[in-house]
């Protein structure tokens, strides 16, 4: 979350990428605002929008009266990696919902491979892909770096395979060659939107 100073005014990006045959068409994104960065003197700071002092506070452990709360609350998302990230941009996501904070929106159209949020004030910005409802990515817009590119969510399916005895779903079981062996399986069919036709092919080797 490193800063440096530089003209008040300056606006950013973000564009997203189509990746691993998941395509933007038709996907609406959203991209909220979770911390806001000022100019102070001849630098800047990120400070907490007001909405958000509650959820801040309760997440990290903070108390808003000890030291500098915007400070804590900056060095506490920096330290945060993997899926410990993850979890906290879903849950400044929701917040941000709860208290009505105004995204910036950007739809894909037809033949698009990427989409782009323009004219967005330096910040924290958590983004959301609105057909899976769950962050994209969470971004920083500095004075050194106000334009940030990134990859669309790509989920691959993942089919499981289960032998069924009876009530039971199981791994293995002592078949003998010849016997008649029934299988479930399953998955989760990826996200199509923006596509007008697809095919989901299940072969079993």
């Amino acid at each position: 979350l490193g800063i440096t100073a530089y003209a008040a005014e300056q606006k950013g990006s973000i564009t997203i990428h189509e990746a691993g045959g998941v395509s933007v068409e038709g996907k609406t994104f959203l991209a909220y605002k979770v911390l806001d960065l000022n100019l102070v003197g001849e630098g800047y700071v990120y400070t907490v929008p007001e909405a958000l002092k509650d959820f801040y506070a309760d997440y990290f452990e903070l108390n808003e009266a000890l030291g500098d709360f915007d400070y804590q609350v900056t060095q506490k998302i920096a330290a945060l990696t993997g899926d410990d990230l993850f979890a906290f941009a879903s849950g400044v996501l929701a917040a941000a919902k709860e208290a009505n904070i105004a995204p910036a929106s950007v739809t894909g159209q037809r033949g698009d491979t990427s989409v782009k949020f323009t004219d967005l004030p330096l910040g924290y910005y958590v983004v959301e892909d609105t057909a899976e409802t769950t962050p994209v990515s969470a971004l920083v817009l500095t004075s050194t770096k106000p334009n940030v590119e990134v990859n669309i969510k790509a989920e691959l399916p993942i089919v499981d395979k289960k032998i069924i005895e009876e009530q039971d779903r199981v791994e293995t079981n002592n078949a003998a060659v010849g016997d008649v062996v029934s299988y479930e399986v399953t998955s989760k069919v990826p996200d199509m939107t923006g596509y007008t036709k697809y095919y989901f092919v299940l072969k079993d080797t």
